[in-house]
């Protein structure tokens, strides 16, 4: 029995030492760096679709609808690249 106790505290006093039994960050994420961003690019809201209803027979007019929305959205898009293209 003696020699267990001996075997325990000689185990116990290597862990104490060794630094096994200290707290540690065991990953790279317990630790954060604050990064400054060069800019922030100005980018506004997406515009607003106006919603149309057609008829049968306005189809001519539904697709001058659609197109005109279509470019709306893609000089928006446009715009917001140059902004994103000026921090990069």
């Amino acid at each position: 029995m003696r020699q267990v106790v001996k075997t325990l505290l000689i185990l116990l006093i290597v862990l104490a030492v060794s630094g096994c039994g200290i707290d540690q960050p065991n990953t790279p994420t317990d630790q954060y760096i604050s990064v400054q961003q060069k800019c922030i690019p100005d980018i506004k809201p997406q515009p607003d679709i106006y919603y149309q209803t057609f008829q049968a027979g306005q189809e001519e007019s539904m697709v001058k609808w659609l197109w005109s929305e279509l470019l709306k959205f893609k000089e928006d898009g446009e715009k917001v690249r140059a902004e994103v293209k000026k921090c990069q």
